[in-house]
């Protein structure tokens, strides 16, 4: 029994994935901005259940290719299609089309779904790279996914910067914004994982400077600091590429 503990926390988080793209798409159907909130709650659990399952297959000694293997399927979901949904509910919503043609905008709608593209390489290229043990090549998608969230809870519920909200408006911005956080997943720019061995202050200054950042982020710009603490997180790991790179090596 104790070994499908970890698996039934995978399968969670693949569940709250797909109620996330569910809620979602209901939310541009029905213009009910109230679904993206319950949405994003929504890929929050997931997270949480992605946090966990490895950390009990782990503590149970029960991890399995299975469950490897059922990790990235569930994360494809709740990181990639879910995120990718969001973008296209703010596409649908909030993008005003007035003076293009529809010939000329309507590839643009489905520019988000290539987030999905994106991920699941990103997803395939960890299972196979046996140097991503204690850092990151690329975004990861959990933090592709806090980026999104923290962009699109703030154009919904109103605490945008003006700037943001400008910029939402243009049909552009969006698709551009979904190819540069594509490219960054599939990069192989080093960035620090959660996971730090050896476990120093030495090695604990980057998260250290990205909590800080991040939190007075979110105090000033609420819901979109969340989206600067992703930013910060990248020049962070570009900053201390030499340090990741050397302590994982050591390690």
């Amino acid at each position: 029994m104790r070994r499908f503990i970890p698996n039934l926390l995978t399968l969670l988080n693949l569940l709250s994935g797909s109620v996330a793209v569910v809620l979602a798409v209901l939310a541009s159907m029905m213009d009910n901005a109230s679904f993206i909130n319950i949405a994003i709650t929504a890929i929050a659990l997931g997270a949480i259940f992605d946090v966990f399952d490895g950390f009990t297959a782990r503590k149970l000694g029960v991890a399995s290719p299975l469950g490897v293997q059922l990790d990235s399927l569930a994360d494809l979901v709740t990181f990639g299609l879910a995120p990718s949904t969001l973008y296209l509910h703010l596409q649908m919503a909030h993008v005003s089309y007035d003076y293009y043609e529809p010939k000329g905008w309507a590839v643009l709608i489905f520019v988000p779904l290539l987030l999905v593209l994106f991920s699941a390489y990103r997803l395939a290229k960890f299972n196979i790279d046996t140097e991503q043990k204690h850092y990151f090549k690329g975004l990861a998608t959990p933090a592709s996914a806090l980026f999104t969230l923290g962009l699109v809870l703030a154009i919904e519920n109103g605490t945008a910067s003006p700037w943001v909200s400008a910029m939402v408006w243009t049909p552009y911005a969006i698709p551009l914004i979904v190819i540069l956080q594509g490219l960054l997943l599939v990069s192989n720019i080093p960035m620090f994982s959660l996971k730090v061995k050896p476990f120093t202050l030495y090695n604990l200054v980057p998260h250290l400077l990205w909590l800080v950042i991040t939190v007075l982020c979110m105090i000033f710009f609420r819901w979109e600091g969340l989206a600067y603490g992703m930013i910060a997180y990248l020049l962070l790991s570009l900053l201390f590429k030499k340090r990741i790179v050397t302590a994982c090596s050591e390690h």
